[in-house]
């Protein structure tokens, strides 16, 4: 930047303000005298004579006034022929207060590796109370530099200062500049810096004394009034020798302090002078009248960059770039970039699972950084066996030759630079190798180190990263499907989902465990199939699918980059890497501990393997779970020939079989939360051991399976789990198990439309519990039979049925007197009897609030909605279907929950609250098929009558916002709402 530099010394005498424009050679009076006054413009030849130079070039304009009108606010002084503004905003024009008591000096730029030290202090007392933003300028300062090619400043921060803790920080750290943010004042004695203790005060005398010592060139004090004239704090230091102080001439809001100092170090990281730097902080604030002014830049000649930046130097680096686009890993990269600008942690290790993406992502992120760094070298370290191996590799990828040790030659090469070093694949970890490292960071003080490997360094100066699968969630485009996406159109360019399609890919996402490499390669595959085709041979053989192209290195196949972390593991490891292949969807180390014993080896064994990436942690509120990736059980099975041997698998059959009795305890008490929670955590582990309990024909764990389990997972809609539990359980002839799978037999042939079959059933149900005594289950039979008469219009045999269960027995549960009552009711309905019909249900629903946590309620919950809706008692019907859209849900009970929406939504709509009963329509219309296709089947009827009668679009504006939440969510809002009823 080209610059013109001006002075302009200012006297106070008898006449008045007196002005001199010394480098311009002319003399000339300002117009008043009282600069306690708003000052007025300055006089048109002066202006003039500025105008002139900023027409083709800056001007920095040094402004010299003495004592009596220093104090004044010329920032704020304006330029009528530049359209009055003021000096400290003028394009063009940059002021610099000039210290004239010390001698000209040496260009302000400090050359080699500038240091920062941030230093924040924050007493919060009644005096000096807490700055809340503080952090957010410590953290403008520590950050300031990441965006800019200029990376080499060094910045430490020193928060809660102390004044002994400063001095130590100076005496060792000897910064270059010296940024304080707290509070500064002034007394009689003079300016002064308040530190935390006991509100420590430092005057400006001392504080000089302590940065001339530590070498400190230049000062910014983001403090009150550490510039407001003779004595302060940012006066004295000029006239110790500081060569540059930027200081504050009164009060700097809290709020306005970070973005004025992230305007100013940006500038300053790019180079700019330091009077260029300090107007454009004043033009970050520029909005408040405030604030802009308050900032003041106090200077020796000549000012020049502080930190000069070297744009037209070549940097080093064997990196180039990469034709495909990086897709996902947004968090990873962020951590990442997080770690590397954090100075405590030089070494960085990112460590997983074979095919997780390390290098991809590390490479990514070196090619980002080669900007901030004097060099960035990548090592592949694929080929490096022994520790030996590695320095001659560094050596020969720096360029660098040397004789003798090759740590040293290395070092001496590296030096003071600022290098990142990627050593890519280095999975021979060992004691020595991470102390040799450590010596060479020691050595190299602007070293970092980005590494990649199976199982993390250990080292005082590292940071561990681990890289696991790429999420992909059910709903939403996660990055799991972006990469299969991006993939694909690279194997099959214009490649697009059809209709049907995204459900299948999220299915084989799922094989494949969210493991970039296995996405990539299976997605090839679609050069030459369909989707449905791989997702089919990826769900029989994922090795198969994944095979990629037949080619040499680790990352060719799946099979070759999981094969180098088994064969790493020791007998010990393998064997318990065998023994835990056992669980399915994850377990705890509990869960372990009980089925393989030897707590103290397991929690060893465990450990290592988490390090080698082969068990994945997954962790929740109140424990951690482990999971075996099911390409690595896979890879155990297939590739290895190595499964569970038979004792471990029948200890995981009578564990689970015990956890699942656990279950249907806490679901029958009320427990829905847990016992749910614990249900669809165990849901795999709970399939695996049915299989082997079946296999092995071990038909007392599968009734416990079978009797805990089956309502469960008929209630959630889940009918391959429960359509499995009935073929296991088919042969078993067992009084307690037949009782439960038939009454729910006959409710899914009656959902199914197959009524006959349901009556038969049922009816051979009510005979078995009759002759073992279950009187309860004996009526609730015939109460299901008699119910199915009354949806058949079969008056006289529901009659019958219930003259059979007769009147409720005292030894009857309330639960089936309740039932009772609403099938007496809803046959009071079909006759006509209206009275006796809502007499019924009222007393039901007395009867139902008794036992109202119980498994069952939900279908006495629709019932009474139905009878309530049909008698015209419209209030209670919309408050018991609500109710049963609630506990359907905190109960998992997804079929209930649906048609307690489309119960509620013909009692809104006779209620003629159209908007209401729409959205009540579309959240059942949005229940998943996968539920149960007659419940799908139900609403989608109910969309279609409500739709012709009323138009689409008010189903179609609830459609558009259940894009956006998931159903669950906004059917609890409305189930919520029953309490308020």
């Amino acid at each position: 930047m080209s610059v013109a530099e001006l002075g302009l010394a200012l006297t106070s005498g008898p006449s008045g303000l007196r002005a001199s424009l010394r480098d311009l050679e002319s003399e000339l009076l300002l117009a008043s005298g009282n600069v306690s006054e708003p000052l007025p413009s300055l006089p048109d030849e002066v202006v003039e004579a500025i105008a002139q130079e900023m027409g083709h070039r800056t001007v920095r304009l040094w402004l010299q006034a003495d004592e009596e009108v220093r104090d004044a606010s010329w920032e704020s002084l304006t330029l009528k022929t530049l359209g009055g503004t003021p000096l400290g905003l003028t394009p063009g024009l940059r002021l610099v207060h000039e210290s004239a008591s010390v001698a000209k000096t040496k260009p302000l730029n400090v050359g080699g590796t500038p240091r920062v030290l941030i230093v924040s202090a924050n007493p919060a007392n009644a005096i000096y109370p807490r700055l809340e933003s503080a952090a957010n300028e410590v953290h403008s300062v520590a950050t300031a530099f990441d965006s800019s090619e200029n990376r080499r400043c060094h910045v430490e921060s020193l928060v809660s200062a102390s004044v002994p803790k400063l001095k130590s920080t100076l005496s060792k750290w000897k910064p270059n500049v010296f940024h304080f943010v707290g509070h500064g004042d002034m007394d009689a004695n003079g300016g002064f810096l308040v530190f935390e203790g006991t509100s420590e005060r430092l005057y400006g005398c001392d504080l000089g004394r302590l940065l001339i010592r530590a070498g400190t060139r230049m000062a910014i004090l983001s403090g009150c009034f550490t510039a407001s004239g003779t004595g302060s704090v940012a006066e004295t230091l000029i006239e110790q020798g500081i060569e540059c102080v930027i200081g504050m001439r009164g009060t700097l809001d809290d709020g306005a302090s970070h973005l004025f100092a992230r305007a100013l170090y940006a500038a300053l990281a790019e180079g700019s002078s330091v009077d260029e730097a300090v107007w454009q902080g004043r033009k970050a604030i520029s909005g408040s009248p405030t604030n802009w002014s308050v900032p003041v830049l106090i200077a020796r000649r000549p000012l020049s960059a502080l930190f000069p930046v070297q744009r037209s130097a070549q940097r080093r680096t064997n990196l180039t770039g990469d034709p495909n686009a990086f897709v996902g890993r947004a968090n990873e990269k962020a951590e990442l970039r997080r770690v590397l600008a954090d100075p405590r942690r030089r070494l960085t290790t990112v460590h997983g699972l074979g095919g997780m993406g390390k290098t991809r992502l590390c490479r990514e992120i070196a090619r980002e950084s080669v900007s901030r760094f004097d060099a960035v070298w990548s090592i592949d370290c694929e080929s490096v066996t022994h520790v030996d191996e590695l320095f001659p590799s560094i050596a020969a990828t720096i360029r660098v030759t040397g004789t003798g040790n090759y740590e040293e030659v290395i070092a001496d090469a590296i030096g003071q630079d600022r290098v990142l070093l990627l050593l890519d694949g280095l999975d021979t970890a060992n004691p020595e190798l991470s102390s040799r490292i450590d010596h060479l960071l020691d050595s190299c003080p602007q070293l970092r180190i980005l590494a990649t490997s199976r199982e993390p360094l250990d080292s005082k100066h590292a940071r561990r990263v681990e890289l696991g699968p790429m999420a992909f969630p059910a709903r939403g485009r996660s990055e799991a499907m972006r990469l299969f996406l991006d993939a694909a159109e690279h194997a099959s360019p214009g490649f697009r989902l059809r209709d049907g399609d995204r459900p299948i890919v999220q299915n084989l996402l799922s094989n494949l465990d969210g493991i970039p490499l296995a996405i990539i390669l299976v997605a090839g595959r679609l050069a030459y199939l369909d989707v449905r085709t791989l997702a089919s041979l990826a769900q029989d053989d994922v090795y198969g699918a994944a095979a990629g192209l037949e080619s040499e290195g680790r990352h060719s196949t799946l099979e070759r980059a999981l094969r180098g972390s088994f064969e790493a593991l020791d007998e010990e490891e393998r064997l318990l890497m065998r023994d835990l292949s056992v669980f399915r969807g994850g377990f705890t180390f509990e869960d372990a501990s009980a089925i393989m014993g030897d707590a103290f080896g397991l929690l060893r064994g465990i450990g290592q393997l988490r390090r080698r990436g082969l068990l994945s942690l997954q962790p929740m509120r109140s424990e951690h779970r482990y999971r075996v990736l099911h390409t690595v059980r896979t890879y155990l099975k297939r590739v290895a020939s190595v499964e569970p041997p038979c004792h471990v698998r029948l200890a995981h059959a009578e564990h689970y079989a015990l956890d699942a009795v656990m279950v249907r305890k806490q679901l029958d008490s009320g427990d829905w939360a847990s016992g749910n929670a614990r249900l669809w955590s165990e849901n795999g582990n709970y399939d695996a051991a049915l299989s082997f309990a079946a296999k092995i024909g071990e038909n007392r764990l599968i009734v416990s399976f079978a009797t805990a389990l089956a309502r469960p997972y008929y209630e959630a809609g889940a009918m391959l789990e429960f359509e499995r539990l009935g073929e296991c359980c088919a042969d078993i002839d067992e009084d307690n198990l037949r009782i439960e799978m038939d009454g729910l037999r006959g409710s899914h042939a009656r959902r199914n439309g197959n009524p006959l079959r349901a009556h038969s059933i049922w009816l051979a149900r009510a005979e078995r519990c009759m002759k073992v005594g279950r009187f309860d289950d004996y009526a609730d039979s015939l109460l299901d039979c008699a119910d199915l008469a009354l949806e058949l219009d079969q008056t006289q045999k529901a009659q019958e049925l219930l003259d059979q269960v007769d009147s409720p027995a005292s030894e009857y549960s309330p639960l089936v007197r309740a039932g009772y009552m609403l099938v007496r009711a809803r046959l009071s309905l079909q006759q006509g009897d209206l009275r006796s019909a809502l007499d019924g249900a009222q007393e039901a629903e007395a009867l139902a609030e008794r036992v109202a946590d119980h498994r069952l309620t939900p279908y006495l919950w629709r019932a009474l909605a139905e009878v309530y809706r049909k008698v015209g008692d419209l209030p209670r019907s919309e408050r018991m279907a609500r109710r049963l859209v609630a506990e359907a849900l905190v109960a998992g009970y997804y079929q209930s929950a649906g048609s307690g929406l489309l119960e509620l939504s013909e009692t809104l709509e006779s209620m003629n609250r159209l908007d209401s009963a729409a959205e009540a329509i579309a959240v059942a219309n949005a229940i998943p098929s996968s539920v149960s296709s007659v419940l799908r089947n139900a609403s989608s009827a109910r969309y279609r009558t409500f739709d012709s009668r009323h138009g689409s679009g008010l189903l179609t504006a609830f459609d558009d916002r259940l894009k956006m939440s998931l159903w669950t969510i906004v059917a609890a809002k409305i189930g919520d709402e029953y309490s308020h009823n």
